[in-house]
């Protein structure tokens, strides 16, 4: 039977291409790590890799072994990791992936009381695109990812938790043109805000298909960007049109810096919890979870 440390010395000597970086890498001596090899090559009976001055490389047989030997890690450290989340340990580490606009409105909340509750467990957040996200939950780099995810991507093997709906706002510098005239007073189209380029982080699909569907007309996404302070400032000096839920903006909106427009209809922004199955034995991801639904509610029910 193959070990599992058999495979990582496997896995670094192709990664290395050389007996003396790998064992670097391993923090072992050179001959150890030859010896190792050269002991698993006897048991399986084939040549894992071809040797030769310049160095090492994997044969047909070496190439299958990382192929499916990678499956066999990452399984392994998925049971780990569940192991040690489902223990509910006092010191331990969740990671957490969520998309701009959650890292914005929902996460300060949601971590402050999380870490209230929990206060030695070590958090690590991943902010990226729903897409990025949704791969590194399936190849347990994430425990936990929380965006608006699309509802055609493949969600059947993970547990998924909706969130409470939130209103999007879309707003502009003062001044701008969509803000002048009879637009102010009796509400603006989005075939009218389709005129200008859009600053927002990456627009979901059923989104991108409602502006089409609304505005008679794509979106123009004039600035993608998952970082909403550079869209802030895009918008304020720019006739760019920035979008999010209002509460990412109630600051700018105070100040005057940003002005909301006034919409003759009003898109939903959808979120969900994703988690894997498994991870539903965890007790600190059922409360991760519970709290995201919790502040969700409350910033769209305006209790917040």
């Amino acid at each position: 039977m193959i070990e599992m440390q058999e495979l990582k010395l496997v896995k670094a000597l192709a990664s290395e291409g050389s007996f003396n970086k790998a064992a670097d890498v391993l923090n072992m001596s050179q001959p150890a790590l030859t010896k190792k090899i050269a002991r698993l090559e006897d048991k399986l009976g084939v040549t894992l890799f071809h040797r030769s001055r310049r160095g090492t490389r994997p044969t047909v047989f070496g190439t299958y072994l990382l192929e499916k030997g990678q499956q066999l890690l990452d399984r392994g450290e998925m049971l780990q990791r569940q192991m040690q989340l489902m223990a509910n340990m006092e010191i331990g580490e969740l990671r957490i992936g969520v998309g701009p606009v959650v890292e914005q409105n929902l996460l300060p909340r949601v971590l402050s009381r999380f870490l209230s509750l929990h206060p030695h467990i070590s958090v690590t957040v991943r902010v990226d695109s729903a897409a990025r996200l949704l791969t590194a939950l399936n190849k347990v780099g994430l425990d936990l990812a929380v965006g608006a995810f699309d509802p055609l991507n493949n969600l059947e093997d993970l547990h998924t938790v909706p969130l409470a709906d939130q209103n999007l706002v879309f707003a502009t510098r003062p001044g701008h043109p969509l803000l002048c005239g009879k637009n102010r007073r009796t509400g603006i189209s989005f075939k009218e805000i389709l005129d200008y380029p859009l600053a927002a982080p990456r627009i979901p699909d059923y989104l991108r298909d409602w502006f089409a569907e609304i505005g008679e007309g794509s979106a123009n996404q004039g600035v993608k960007c998952e970082n909403y302070n550079v869209l802030r400032e895009i918008t304020k000096v720019t006739d760019h049109v920035i979008s999010g839920p209002a509460s990412l903006f109630q600051a700018d909106f105070a100040a005057g810096d940003l002005i909301p427009l006034p919409l003759q209809q009003e898109p939903k922004l959808k979120t969900s919890v994703l988690t894997r199955q498994e991870s539903l034995h965890s007790p600190l991801v059922r409360t991760l979870t519970e709290l995201f639904a919790e502040v969700s509610g409350d910033l769209s029910s305006g209790q917040i």
